[in-house]
């Protein structure tokens, strides 16, 4: 999973790296009145695919914000319960998106939809990036959720309140 987690990152680069090429090419190009065909088209696409290949990977590497203002109010073992109700019921969710967005992809592979501009590009593209990051994102959970089970750790990060607080206090224990 570590290894599909960290392929999912690559792609998202290699996205975010098109859309800055896409762009740049769109800048230098336009004064000599040359104009690169669909590039707003393009752009969104690779947005999309940046967006969702880089939600499994930020949720791996820990960088979604936890929102626990109730949770953290609860005893111990409900919180281990509450997290495996989450993590599956979000893996669930997530499962589901997957499975019908891949089914439209597949559709639009199948009759073979276009999009529209000067460019026609087969929109099976753009919107395979959202069944494969949701269901990325539906194995992290459950990996996830299977952890919590085993009483094993789960990361999350700190809201920047939180982050703030720490930062003061270790601050406050360097000066004299």
């Amino acid at each position: 999973m570590d290894r599909l987690v960290r392929c999912a990152g690559a792609v998202s680069v290699m996205c975010l790296s098109g859309m800055v090429l896409v762009l740049i090419a769109t800048l230098v190009l336009r004064p000599f009145g040359i104009l690169v065909p669909s590039s707003e088209i393009i752009t969104t696409y690779l947005m999309v695919g940046m967006a969702f290949f880089g939600l499994v990977y930020a949720y791996a590497g820990g960088a979604h914000v936890r929102v626990d203002a109730l949770y953290r109010h609860l005893p111990a073992g409900l919180r281990r319960g509450v997290d495996v109700l989450s993590h599956v019921g979000a893996a669930a969710l997530c499962g589901a998106i997957a499975w019908h967005s891949g089914s439209l992809a597949w559709m639009a592979f199948v009759y073979h939809d276009l999009s529209d501009g000067l460019i026609a590009i087969p929109m099976w593209l753009p919107m395979s990036p959202v069944a494969l990051g949701f269901g990325l994102f539906a194995l992290a959970l459950l990996r996830d959720g299977v952890r919590v089970l085993r009483g094993q750790p789960v990361c999350f990060a700190v809201s920047e309140k939180d982050d703030a607080a720490a930062l003061a206090a270790a601050g406050s224990k360097e000066t004299p």
